[in-house]
């Protein structure tokens, strides 16, 4: 699996993530810096791979937003990410009536889904039907040939 990493360099927070496993191994590795501002503009950097890592003191702040990614390419360099943070308001508002809009929007999808899959079932049940109808042909046909 992945591996992660939380610590402090040069008195900065960072998460480094490394590793990892999926149908081949994976070299890449990732650096997530938390943030605590709320509106960062986008923005790319490339420098090059330091030809050493060091080991940092384990020290971070969990509740800061991440705010830039370091992704190590086939060329050797570093590329930063820098992205907007997500806004941290709850995505289900407190209002009763978005939330009871929500209730209902999510009953009419299940009840339409609920239609959809008996179709389904109905549908895989008729070819089954005609799977065992055509299987019964063939072997009366058999037995004619033969």
């Amino acid at each position: 699996g992945l591996s992660l990493v939380v610590s402090s360099y040069s008195g900065e927070d960072v998460i480094v993530a490394f590793g990892g496993y999926n149908g081949r191994y994976n070299n890449e590795v990732h650096v997530l810096k938390p943030s605590h501002k709320s509106t960062l503009s986008s923005k790319m950097i490339e420098t090059p791979v330091p030809d050493s890592v060091s080991a940092v003191q384990n020290n971070t702040n969990p509740t800061r937003d991440l705010e830039s990614e370091l992704e190590v390419g086939q060329e050797g360099k570093i590329r930063e990410i820098v992205v907007d943070n997500v806004d941290s308001e709850p995505l289900i508002s407190k209002h009763p009536e978005t939330t009871e809009h929500l209730i209902a929007t999510l009953k009419a999808e299940k009840e339409e889904l609920e239609s959809s899959l008996s179709k389904e079932k109905l549908q895989s049940i008729q070819l089954k039907q005609d799977l065992t109808e055509a299987e019964s042909q063939n072997t009366d046909l058999y037995k004619v040939i033969a």
